[in-house]
């Protein structure tokens, strides 16, 4: 191969353009921030489906189309508070199952196992369960307070493009997310 023309303006680039590894910090090889974003929207969806198919179930019950008249208000036999509570009960059981319980056991979600990462301590260690729910839950609860919710939330999604690929929850509660 010839060597290109130092004075040819035309040439073109001879930069090395690879892209370079994810961060290697403390010996661990954190998780790119693509298959953290596609953990989370794996997540939801699971939780989506799950959670959805157990409300279908719930309505069906009920009728064919009393869950849409309960919702316009032009139903007298709409569900009873009661229901709605159980409804709600089931919902965080469904979270339970998809999340809280494979957490405990390994520091991933079921999303995260497919994608090859997990949720570890800052020495590396697995993060144990109450760390875990706390770094899902304060931050949800932040979230849930207008305005200051809004920007505590960007702030926290925009803090992965630090060289780290650490969100601020990450930081809040020493974790790291890292490649299995």
């Amino acid at each position: 191969m010839m060597e290109p023309d130092p004075h040819n303006p035309y040439a073109a680039p001879t930069a090395q353009v690879d892209r370079p590894d994810e961060p290697l910090i403390d010996g661990m090889q954190m998780a790119s921030r693509l298959s953290r974003l596609g953990a989370n929207i794996l997540d939801s969806i699971f939780l989506l489906l799950l959670s959805g198919a157990i409300a279908l179930m719930f309505y069906y019950g009920n009728g064919e189309d009393a869950w849409l008249a309960s919702l316009l208000g032009e139903d007298e036999d709409a569900l009873p508070l009661g229901a709605l509570v159980g409804i709600t009960a089931v919902m965080f059981g469904s979270f339970a199952v998809l999340n809280v319980i494979p957490l405990m056991a390994t520091g991933q979600t079921l999303a995260k196992r497919i994608l090859g990462i997990r949720i570890v301590t800052e020495d590396g260690q697995q993060a144990g369960l109450a760390r875990c729910l706390l770094r899902f839950m304060i931050p949800g609860l932040i979230n849930q307070i207008p305005f200051v919710g809004h920007i505590f939330a960007l702030v926290n999604a925009l803090r992965i493009f630090h060289s780290d690929h650490r969100c601020l929850h990450d930081i809040m509660f020493q974790t790291r997310v890292v490649k299995v």
